[in-house]
């Protein structure tokens, strides 16, 4: 929703209530997600209780099918809810339909596109990197790993699955093991930037 009235405030600048939006104006935010994303592309996230702030630029480019279609329903449900009190004739989304989804096979990375990746990560990367790469654990379990489920000495990561609630037993390749090893141990969080800020802006990871 706030990414819709980024993109009408700056495209439509005239249109301040709901009653203003048109057909035209649902037409070309939607057209906008389908070729370059999301409107608003900037990522500011401040940690709660200390000084840190991160903000970055989302990439431009298509989001998937399955996002804009997301964004379709939850934004023609809203103006669906309140069209009768907005004194709107029709809902302006109403007469546009979900995108179909591409489904593309994924291929995997070489070891020398890895390699790469690990030597070039930045210190937002590489922990994601470092961690995913040698256990295949979700981003979300990665960012809120605790020291409690880290095992160093024996060697394994045992880690109940955001997910799946499933629990999982992981073996600590020595690379792994050596890096986490180098890691200061600050509190219960194994990365406790990375967990702050997926509890806050999830997508922004």
């Amino acid at each position: 929703w706030d990414d819709l009235l980024a993109f009408l405030a700056d495209r439509y600048p005239a249109a301040k209530t709901l009653r203003a939006v048109n057909r035209e104006m649902a037409d070309a935010y939607i057209r906008h997600l389908q070729v370059t994303g999301k409107y608003e592309r900037g990522i500011h996230f401040q940690r709660t209780g200390r000084r840190k702030e991160i903000s970055y630029l989302r990439p431009a480019g298509s989001i998937s099918a399955k996002t804009v279609n997301d964004y379709l329903g939850d934004i023609k449900q809203v103006f669906t809810t309140l069209t009768p009190d907005a004194g709107l004739p029709v809902n302006p989304f109403a007469h546009l339909s979900k995108q179909r989804a591409q489904h593309s096979e994924r291929e995997a990375f070489t070891a020398e596109e890895l390699q790469l990746i690990g030597q070039r990560a930045d210190p937002f990367l590489y922990p994601l990197f470092a961690v995913g790469i040698t256990t295949g654990l979700r981003a979300g379990d990665i960012c809120t790993l605790r020291w409690a489920e880290v095992d160093l000495a024996g060697g394994w990561i045992n880690r109940e699955m955001l997910k799946t609630k499933r629990v999982v037993r992981v073996p600590l390749l020595p690379s792994l093991r050596q890096y986490l090893s180098s890691l200061p141990r600050s509190g219960e969080l194994v990365l406790p930037d990375l967990a702050a800020m997926y509890h806050q802006n999830p997508t922004g990871i």
